[in-house]
């Protein structure tokens, strides 16, 4: 879980917010940092196995820091379910693609023994 560190925080001052990664993955973190980056400058430091501290630094010195870090809390909880359900829904995915796939000519039949270098559009000349 995401944890406050006690410090004052200020518009314009960076603030640090520590995140359990044995509750949330390193991609989500990622993510949510990523999605933050209109609004704030982040570093990601992971000083043990199990933990990340990020350094978020609000880009307008009027942001509130506690919203902006309440902002990351959302996003990296919207990473970690996007996480479950991308997991959870790989095989019906996989398997709507190959079906949809099954029906589609990939590759151009006539064009499996062609030479590029016979392309019109090689040779200068418009395709048709």
């Amino acid at each position: 879980m995401a944890e406050e560190k006690k410090s004052k925080r200020t518009a314009g001052t960076t603030f640090p917010i520590e995140v359990d990664l044995k509750v949330y993955s390193l991609s989500a973190v990622k993510r949510a940092c990523y999605r933050l980056a209109a609004v704030c400058a982040t570093n990601i430091e992971l000083p043990s196995e199990n933990k990340a501290l990020i350094s978020c630094t609000p880009l307008d010195g009027t942001a509130d820091p506690a919203a902006l870090e309440a902002d990351f809390l959302r996003e990296i909880n919207d990473g970690a379910l996007r996480e479950i359900v991308a997991r959870e829904t790989e095989g019906v995915r996989n398997l709507i693609l190959a079906h949809a796939l099954s029906r589609v000519a990939l590759v151009d039949a006539d064009l499996e023994d062609a030479d590029y270098r016979d392309s019109d559009v090689i040779n200068g000349q418009a395709p048709g």
